[in-house]
């Protein structure tokens, strides 16, 4: 489930732009890229949309660690000046009671009344609740990448 079901990211703190540098690192929780937006002041945390870098003049290369490159030559780096990444990735794993789900709760509700034990259906009286649960959760929720993105991860 959390592969199938992507959630928005919008990452301002992994890239901060180095002199003659034009790779780095892109962060491990995005699946998909669609969008890289240049601050507008070093260290001023704005991030104008008439500073979003042409989708031609970056790429990602696909390797053990993905990168960001910026095409030599088409975009004029500013040593200091963060990088503002907007794609896609997938629900971290849950672990604790304290864990954010990014699942639609009507769906999760619906699911979780499918794993309650089958004498407390019967016994509370809730069996067209259970079989209205099976029928809204059959169809996984599922979201799909920005159709501009380019994907990170093979």
């Amino acid at each position: 489930m959390a592969k199938k079901y992507l959630i928005d990211i919008k990452d301002e703190t992994t890239i901060t732009l180095a002199a003659d540098t034009y790779e780095y690192d892109l962060p491990t929780s995005m699946l998909y890229l669609h969008k890289v937006t240049t601050e507008d002041k070093v260290d001023s945390g704005i991030f104008y949309e008439r500073d979003e870098i042409d989708p031609r003049d970056w790429s990602i290369i696909k390797a053990e660690s993905p990168k960001l490159k910026l095409r030599y030559g088409n975009y004029s780096i500013t040593a200091g000046k963060d990088l503002r990444l907007e794609g896609q990735g997938a629900q971290p794993a849950v672990s604790a009671d304290t864990d954010i789900i990014y699942l639609p709760p009507d769906w999760l509700v619906q699911k979780s009344i499918t794993f309650l034990p089958q004498n407390k259906i019967q016994s509370g009286g809730l069996d067209a609740t259970y079989r209205n649960a099976l029928v809204l959760s059959a169809r996984e929720p599922r979201t799909w990448p920005n159709p501009k993105a380019q994907s990170i991860v093979e």
